[in-house]
């Protein structure tokens, strides 16, 4: 019973690191565009 439990806890961990890895991955992609968007933006004006 302990191994199984143990089992479970390390799929959900696993999962929770990939998601958290993906979240991150999105996160920066988008700071990427917000940035090029605000220099195309900075552009334009001048």
């Amino acid at each position: 019973m302990d191994f199984g439990r143990k089992m479970d806890y390390s799929t959900i961990d696993s999962r929770m690191f990939i998601l958290s890895i993906s979240f991150n991955l999105k996160e920066t992609k988008l700071k990427d565009i917000i940035k090029n968007e605000n220099n195309r933006y900075a552009n334009l004006n001048i």
